[in-house]
């Protein structure tokens, strides 16, 4: 199959405007072979402290003979909030109008800043290709080697300055290719000090340093000499003083003890001595390996094993320096955890990670180099690295799922959108693609359907009965789930229904055209796909009393009632109404319908969201869970134990009732796109993927802060539950039965 796209032109050079508050990177011209587009995508670099929350460029088009053709007047990048040396753009596709561009010209006009303040472009300056004159550090000759070592001393990350340090245009270049504003004090990509690394730049100062270390080393070198002179002379001067006591042979014990003694002396105390100083000068001239050789010989000698370390520190810090990575690891594992040896390797091992990243990067190798930046945690800039790895997937799956949708293949579109989660609006278009909220319902137990029809569950057996409401392992080609506290209830693709339970709420075996279920306490409400409504189980309050509703386009159960909302937005009922919450007869233009529950078995109240965003409640109004009527702009309703929840087409989110727990805390959410109300606790998923939790957290049902990629959530009875794009599953919460216990579950 042919390559959807066909790079045309990619320049990785760096781009200015002198006074200008960022850099371009990159930029690369693209052709879509599908449709003969041209589009550009350009990388660019906030140098500023303050972050940037717009951009707006003009782009002047030439073809292949560098004619101008016609040019982007105005393109913005909105609602973005870029740091210092934050990169962005690259992933946003810039469609030129005419097909034969070859070439571009890119002006910045304007730049907004999220204070307010805004830099223009008014000498109309496009980008021009920033020169950079870098001498290398080679070019020194002789005095570069001592520039290396001085360097080693300012910055861990020294291995990575290949130049001198320079200033262009109100920019410092560091040695290790970063540029960067001159305030700065510090470079953020190697961490040394500027002043300092200027200031190593002294050729009189490196001259001396030079001249220092060669007279050092020949120091070194002549008391290495003399103290083997000297070690040879010691040596000597014993074999003769032993062959002198042997030719007197006849002298007194008393002079023998003596002699002795003199000798002992010369083994244990000057030997050593001249031993140990010649493994000191070993270690000043570099010859590593003979002085700790020295230093094991000498054994409990002064500090002789403290010295071995020191100098197998000094010896993987040389190695460092030279390249020899590798062999730096291995001397600082012998050590443990001497010093900062630990450490250390960290740094040697993330910087090698981090290289490897990058090359997986340049190959085009995204996956491997988003989980290389990821594994690498808060090292340099990985974390923005790794971001924009899953930015360039993000965009390539979502474009499929685009081009699915466009010709109607939502399968494949519902695929690659998952795969992009969470880039765009990804997990939003997932949502319309699919109802995720009936492939898994949450009560005392946790069920979910699986792609292939079967089921999975977690929580509590009745002791391994056969009818118990968790014996599912059977069932197969299940569309959706349902729990209803003590049953639970299995929707088939052909319309069937199958139950799990031992009450009356189980005899669904003869039902058929079944569209959707609503389960709870101990009865079952199935709506039929021609409008129709069947109910089984408990009829106490007359919650059953369904046979004779027609144009049903959903129904909602609530333990001792039943609502039904018609397909011309007017509403039916029937149960319990102590409370009022079966006064539905007179709601018109209602598009969902949710019910609550109060704190005895005869309360409860209803919540109807109208098409216009505005919201109505009857019912048990105790805590003020019906308190509804000056929302507006809502487009989704969760209800749960005496509160009330709504979602705005803003993606902020009101609450009324119940507020004992906090559980109404949800003034400070945004970019909200789904809510759900458990027992006590509100959670809420945001188009990014994460997850925001408020209320009671006795159990942990609030601890989501982790969640990454959920495209679906579940508050249920002080626990929660998010389905992720890959179909695993997440819990936390209340766990006593076993109901959280989903961390194997992969639901396709």
């Amino acid at each position: 199959m042919a390559e959807r796209y066909t790079i045309l032109q990619h320049n990785t050079n760096t781009f200015y405007v002198v006074d200008c508050p960022i850099l371009l990177l990159s930029h690369a011209l693209t052709k879509d072979n599908q449709n003969n587009n041209i589009f550009i995508q350009c990388k660019f670099e906030n140098t500023l402290s303050k972050s940037i929350k717009a951009l707006y460029v003009h782009i002047n088009c030439f073809d292949v003979t560098n004619n101008p053709l016609p040019d982007v007047d105005s393109f913005s990048y909105l609602d973005i909030e870029v740091k210092q040396y934050q990169t962005f753009g690259d992933k946003t596709p810039i469609v030129l109008p005419d097909k034969e561009t070859r070439s571009v010209s890119i002006n910045p006009t304007k730049i907004v800043f999220v204070d307010g303040s805004t830099w223009k472009n008014d000498c109309n300056k496009p980008f021009e290709l920033f020169h950079i004159d870098n001498t290398p550090i080679s070019e020194l000759g002789e005095l570069a080697e001592e520039y290396k070592r001085e360097l080693h001393g300012i910055c861990l990350q020294s291995d990575k300055h290949k130049y001198l340090p320079a200033n262009k245009d109100g920019y410092t270049i560091c040695g290790c290719g970063k540029i960067l504003v001159d305030a700065e004090k510090t470079c953020p990509a190697c961490g040394v000090n500027l002043e300092k690394l200027f200031a190593l730049h002294d050729v009189d100062k490196l001259q001396a340093g030079l001249e220092q270390y060669k007279k050092e080393q020949a120091e070194r070198e002549e008391q290495a000499r003399q103290a083997e002179e000297e070690r040879q002379k010691q040596v000597e001067a014993q074999k003769q003083q032993a062959l002198k006591i042997g030719k007197k042979a006849g002298i007194i014990g008393g002079s023998i003890v003596a002699l002795i003694a003199v000798c002992a002396l010369v083994v244990q105390v000057i030997i050593p001595n001249v031993r140990y100083s010649m493994a000191n000068n070993a270690v000043s001239a570099g010859n590593y390996e003979e002085a700790i050789s020295t230093f094991e010989d000498l054994a409990d000698f002064k500090d002789s094993q403290e010295k071995i370390k020191e100098t197998q520190y000094a010896w993987a810090e040389s190695k460092l320096a030279s390249g020899d990575a590798k062999g730096a690891i291995e001397l600082f594992e012998t050590l443990g955890d001497y010093e900062d040896s630990a450490d250390r390797i960290q740094e040697i091992q993330d910087s090698a990670s981090y290289e490897q990243a990058e090359k997986e990067f340049e190959n085009g190798n995204y996956e491997e180099a988003k989980t290389l930046f990821e594994n690498l945690g808060s090292y340099s800039d990985a974390a923005s690295r790794a971001q924009e790895c899953a930015n360039i997937i993000g965009e390539e799956h979502y474009s499929k799922a685009m081009d699915a949708l466009n010709k109607s293949d939502n399968d494949t579109a519902l695929k690659e959108f998952l795969l992009a989660v969470p880039y765009k609006d990804s997990i939003v278009q997932a949502r319309k693609l699919q109802d995720f909220g009936e492939k898994m319902d949450v009560s005392g137990f946790t069920v979910a359907a699986k792609s292939d029809g079967t089921v999975l569950v977690a929580g509590y057996n009745s002791a391994d009965n056969n009818d118990s409401e968790t014996k599912v392992e059977n069932w197969s080609n299940i569309k959706a789930v349902y729990v209803g506290g003590n049953h639970t209830i299995g929707l088939k693709y052909d319309g069937s229904v199958v139950a799990a339970g031992s009450g009356n709420e189980c005899n669904v075996d003869d039902w058929s055209n079944i569209n959707s279920i609503a389960a709870s306490g101990g009865c079952t409400i199935g709506l039929m796909n021609n409008g129709r409504v069947l109910a089984t189980g408990n009829n106490g309050s007359g919650q059953c009393n369904v046979n004779n509703w027609m144009n049903i386009a959903s129904i909602s159960n609530n333990s001792n009632y039943t609502v039904g909302l018609k397909t011309d937005g007017t509403v039916v009922a029937t149960g319990e109404n102590m409370s009022g919450q079966c006064n539905v007869s007179d709601w018109d233009d209602i598009i969902a319908i949710e019910l609550g529950a109060g704190r005895t078995i005869y309360s409860g109240f209803t919540v109807g969201l109208k098409s216009d965003g505005t919201v109505m409640a009857t019912g048990d109004n105790d805590n003020g869970q019906c308190n509804v009527s000056s929302w507006r702009n809502v487009v989704d309703i969760s209800a749960l134990f005496d509160f009330t929840v709504g979602l705005k087409s803003d993606g902020t989110v009101v609450a009324t009732g119940n507020n004992f727990d906090g559980q109404c805390n949800v003034n400070d959410w945004g970019d909200i796109i789904a809510i759900s109300a458990g027992r006590d606790h509100t959670v809420g998923l945001k188009s990014d993927g994460t997850v925001v939790a408020t209320g009671n957290n006795d159990d942990g049902q609030c601890n989501v802060d982790g969640w990454k990629n959920i495209i679906a959530v579940w508050a249920g009875v002080r626990y929660t539950v998010g389905l992720k794009s890959d179909g695993t599953v997440v819990a936390t919460g209340r766990n006593d039965d076993g109901q959280c216990a989903v961390y194997d579950w992969d639901l396709w």
